[in-house]
């Protein structure tokens, strides 16, 4: 293992970031979850072909989800992987904490085009999960962003993809 910082381990780094994953399936379902849960499914034209994309060759899956809000929530929200069974998996958390000043300072803002003075711009915050392990073989699957405990503030996820590198 080369250690970080040396030429081997930056060679390691740009190599990486030179993969382009290819996009499974992705939903834009800019929902909004104002209360202790969102389930989402992904689309239906993928469920015919997924076991075979889930068992094929060695390589990593990984979730993407864009979330976006008002202002910054406060506390943590699992995403669950959930089987057809009603079993749940933890793919990760949504966490926030410093996202506001994240996304204002790399242009993650969105602003309501009908009246930029009433509605309050919307930032955007990414997050990858690795769910190699946590999809089910036959395919049959669905997510559900689940907040922990009482929760008064507001995200929406705005896009979901599921990527294999």
């Amino acid at each position: 293992m080369a250690a970080l910082g040396s030429s081997a381990s930056e060679e390691l780094l740009q190599a990486n970031e030179r993969q382009q994953p290819q996009r499974l399936w992705q939903a834009a379902p800019r929902q909004a979850l104002q209360g202790l849960s969102l389930d989402l499914a992904p689309p239906p034209q993928t469920s015919k072909s997924a076991p075979k994309v889930l068992t094929s060759d060695a390589s990593a899956l990984v979730l993407q989800m864009v979330v976006s809000f008002t202002e910054e929530p406060d506390g943590a929200y699992e995403v669950l992987i959930t089987d057809s069974q009603g079993g749940e998996r933890l793919a990760g958390y949504l966490t926030f904490f410093g996202a506001a000043h994240h996304a204002s300072s790399h242009g993650g803002a969105e602003l309501s085009h009908a009246d930029h003075s009433a509605a309050p711009a919307r930032l955007k915050s990414s997050f990858l999960f690795d769910v190699t392990d946590e999809l089910p073989a036959d395919g049959q699957y669905g997510l559900r962003v689940k907040s922990q405990g009482d929760r008064s503030d507001e995200i929406r996820i705005d896009d979901v993809s599921l990527l294999r590198y």
